[in-house]
């Protein structure tokens, strides 16, 4: 070793790096085995998707179908709750005009809970006024039925 200069002089400096390597050490193993860990589980869950048929039970089988396809079981699922709880906010009306659409969406079978929803189609931003009724995410299905 002593004919390598490089070996030579990092051995020399090592009370610079080694205390500071060795703590540094052990949170690199953890920090690798954890994302082992998630590696593993995101494959199972790869794995359990590929070989599942979802049953499509929502009205919009459409989205449905091609939601089943884009996410992982787990998160499909998310996304069918979330499309069954959209099933009780219809629209009850909407208003366009040149950039705008004006939606009122109400829950079902409580007509005086509204939901208001403005749509800038030019910027494809949303403004969301509730009346008598939390304002749900579910309200962007129905919207991007009707949009789409």
């Amino acid at each position: 070793m002593d004919n390598n200069p490089w070996i030579a002089k990092l051995y020399k400096d090592h009370r610079k790096w080694a205390k500071t390597f060795l703590r540094v050490y052990p949170f690199v193993n953890k920090f690798e085995m954890v994302i082992s860990k998630l590696r593993q589980k995101e494959l199972v869950e790869e794995y359990l998707t590929s070989q599942m048929t979802p049953i499509l039970t929502t009205h919009l089988k459409e989205l449905e179908a091609h939601a089943s396809k884009l996410f992982t079981r787990n998160i499909f699922s998310k996304v069918q709750r979330e499309i069954l709880i959209e099933a009780i906010l219809p629209i009850h009306d909407v208003v366009e005009t040149d950039d705008m659409k004006f939606y009122t969406i109400t829950q079902y079978l409580h007509e005086g809970r509204l939901l208001k929803v403005d749509f800038h189609m030019s910027k494809s931003v949303y403004d969301v006024v509730a009346k008598k009724l939390r304002p749900m995410r579910s309200h962007n299905f129905e919207i991007f039925q009707d949009v789409s």
